[in-house]
């Protein structure tokens, strides 16, 4: 895996040219069933055609949700183009990366409400699968429209509606052989008149991972979950009440080579508890009066539970003294309470112009319990000094905003999108225990900006130029209360840290016809003030002791990509091939120490191609079958601590499936999947696990 002799570069070349010949042959992606007329509300913040979105848009549909069953949403995403998934050393909480941005630079929502997470990593997607009606990936900075953390993009999971009639009752389930797990769900959902309801429990619980050479430790995780809903809905108004919970508690598998007898000797870090609860109410109104369109307004209140457990020991490498030594057991505890409210208002002032105005407030609340035993050896021969350290400490951030967005359709065939929105941010630490942290406030004012121009010269093609900006705030553990989780040392915070921000420049064009279907972007993105961690030696100005970590905006990132998808159907049998692939290139320089590299950890080229077939076999049966490959090439990570890199891969896989309706038994659905047919060994990217050896996901459902 870390050779770099000319056959394995050839290797990853050939199968580099290998996926863009086939790509380019029949463009096509997993979730690009759905033509450009399909309407989603993500990428304009209101109902708009696919043709008509400003930015790079894919759509997964309720149908290939329910064919690839299992019980991570995280794999539903693994084929859109410009996204990689962040299967890291927690299996059970897959996070997403779009065009090459960690995944805390990427915003999560579950009806337009976004999954708040203040941690490094970024937030978890926490939702059963089997509640999803559809996931709306756009690709891009859309921090005009959705706020702070949306520089590679923004995931809107949308949930299932009521039944129009007064009961349906869906169950279902699946099994894996990759980690011998189950997952089974029940939901009840009807409408009465003008109320409605749904009723939703899941579970789930997965073993350690079989991979080709063997099982996985610590790669085992579990979830429970719960939804109820009730509503009211007429011509003009929808109310609905909300309560959704989802726990999920996970291993963690030790990442290949992190304990490497020296500087680390000890490393195990579990999550067992990472709950989410919420509370919403929503309405939603139409036509109020002539020159409004539509008014919504949401408050909703979440609480997410964590608790991490963290063992490690290892060297502390001189200079300036003789190497010491650490060996700790850290347990930390922290909730997140957070009130978010959105209220957007659609205007009817022009026929030419879709004018959006809106105002969102999102306030959160952190208290963290960090309890640190063990035992230190700071230099030398000295004797072992026994550890016994108690934090609490609670923080806060409020974030307000103001947006406004406007389409003006100033020519035939052609359209202008601009967009802005204006930040107050309000952070702080309440109180603290911790001897070298003190309350303090930290504030900031930013107003950014967005603008694109669409022209459809005919029925089949749009051809669009936009740019964006996009603004990420840091978390409250990089502003006020640090760290000692998921880090060799303590990492301090820094109260003067500035936000990250962004510049997108991007090309696209979309083509529907009977017979091709295409999409595809260029883009460019030039993001400053990254932050990362180094040595309290090298952070001049930052106070904070000797031998630790502090943050910094010490990077700046510049990426360069191309994103390709679409279908081709040649018009017999119902064939259809299809493909995607996403090249992508990204240079990361770091300020201290000094370095420059386009190890960035994201592959070069990724594609996904295949040929599948949906065929009605009579008026109660049909049935698919989807024969398809995986690939990328080799990547590579550098920082100024650690290189790392994985080779470049390729996989087999075949999905089956069949459908029964009728009237009086309702609907059954069963599907099997056969991955990694080869038994490959291969990580995606260095920062991954290995992954599954060759397994069989069987899933099934059926609504009455």
């Amino acid at each position: 895996m870390t050779r770099h002799s000319w056959s394995k570069r050839r290797q990853d070349a050939g199968l580099c040219l290998l996926a863009a010949l086939l790509t380019s042959a029949a463009p096509a992606a997993l979730a690009q069933e759905v033509n450009l007329d399909t309407i989603v509300v993500t990428a304009n913040r209101r109902e708009t055609e696919v043709r008509s979105a400003p930015a790079a848009t894919t759509v997964i549909t309720r149908k290939e949700i329910e064919r690839r069953g299992g019980s991570s949403v995280g794999e539903l995403l693994r084929d859109v183009p410009g996204v990689t998934v962040d299967d890291g050393s927690f299996p059970g909480m897959k996070r997403i990366r779009i065009r090459g941005e960690d995944a805390r630079r990427g915003m999560v929502m579950i009806d337009g409400q976004e999954i708040t997470d203040h941690s490094t990593y970024g937030p978890p997607i926490l939702i059963d699968p089997a509640l999803i009606e559809r996931i709306e990936v756009v690709r891009g900075p859309l921090s005009v429209l959705y706020g702070s953390k949306a520089i590679g993009g923004v995931v809107n999971i949308i949930t299932r509606k009521p039944a129009n009639r007064p009961f349906e009752l869906t169950v279902g389930g699946g099994y894996d052989s990759a980690t011998r797990g189950y997952n089974s769900f029940s939901l009840a959902s009807g409408t009465q008149g003008k109320f409605n309801y749904r009723i939703f429990l899941g579970r789930s619980e997965d073993n350690n991972r079989q991979t080709p050479i063997g099982r996985l430790p610590n790669s085992g995780f579990d979830s429970k979950s719960a939804n109820i809903r009730l509503g009211y809905e007429d011509e003009t108004h929808k109310i609905w009440a909300e309560y959704d919970r989802y726990d999920v508690s996970a291993q963690s598998s030790t990442p290949p080579g992190l304990i490497n007898g020296s500087t680390i000797q000890r490393y195990q870090l579990n999550i067992p508890q990472r709950n989410r609860q919420k509370i919403g109410l929503n309405y939603d109104g139409k036509n109020l009066i002539p020159q409004i369109a539509r008014l919504n307004l949401d408050v909703f209140y979440q609480i997410i539970d964590r608790r991490f457990l963290q063992q490690i020991a290892g060297i502390i490498p001189p200079p300036p003294g003789p190497a010491g030594s650490y060996n700790y057991d850290n347990n930390d505890k922290d909730k997140l309470f957070t009130l978010g409210t959105n209220l957007q208002i659609d205007w009817n002032l022009h026929p030419d112009h879709a004018f959006s105005t809106g105002v969102q407030v999102l306030s959160d609340r952190m208290t963290r319990d960090t309890i640190q035993t063990g035992t230190l050896n700071p230099a030398g021969p000295l004797p072992l000094a026994p550890v016994n350290n108690n934090y609490h400490q609670v923080a806060h951030i409020t974030t307000s905003s103001l947006f406004a967005q406007d389409t003006w359709s100033f020519a035939p065939d052609w359209k202008a999108v601009f967009g802005g929105r204006y930040y107050f941010v309000n952070a702080g630490l309440d109180s603290s225990t911790h001897p070298t942290v003190r309350p303090q406030g930290s504030r900031d004012q930013r107003a950014i900006g967005s603008a694109a121009l669409l022209w459809t010269p005919t029925q089949a093609l749009t051809l669009r130029a936009g740019w964006g900006q996009s603004y990420v705030y840091p978390t409250l553990i990089q502003l006020h209360t640090g760290t000692i989780v998921g880090s060799q040392y303590r990492i301090n915070p820094n109260p003067n840290l500035m936000p990250e921000t962004s510049n997108t420049f991007e090309l696209g064009a979309r083509w529907n016809s009977d017979k091709l279907r295409l999409e595809t972007s260029v883009f460019h993105t030039v993001a400053q003030n990254y932050i990362a961690s180094i040595s309290c030696a090298l952070a001049p100005g930052v106070a904070c002791p000797a031998g630790e970590f502090t943050y910094i905006n010490a990077s700046r990132a510049e990426t360069y990509g191309m994103e390709l998808a679409g279908g081709y159907k040649p018009g017999f049998h119902d064939l259809e091939a299809y493909g995607n692939l996403t090249l992508l290139r990204r240079k990361l320089s770091f300020q201290n120490p000094v370095l420059v590299t386009w190890s960035s950890g994201i592959p070069l080229a990724n594609a996904r191609f295949g040929v599948r077939q949906e065929k009605s076999i009579d008026s109660h049966w049909s049935a698919f079958w989807d024969a398809y490959a995986r690939t990328a090439t080799a990547s590579r990570t550098r920082t100024s601590r650690s290189a790392s890199r994985s080779g470049g891969w390729a996989t087999l896989n075949l999905a089956v499936g069949a459908t029964y309706v009728h009237p009086e038994f309702g609907e059954h659905r069963i599907a099997l999947e056969l991955t990694n047919l080869a038994d490959k060994r291969y990580q995606p990217t260095p920062d991954e696990l290995i992954q599954p050896g060759r397994a069989i996901r069987a899933s099934w459902r059926s609504t009455f």
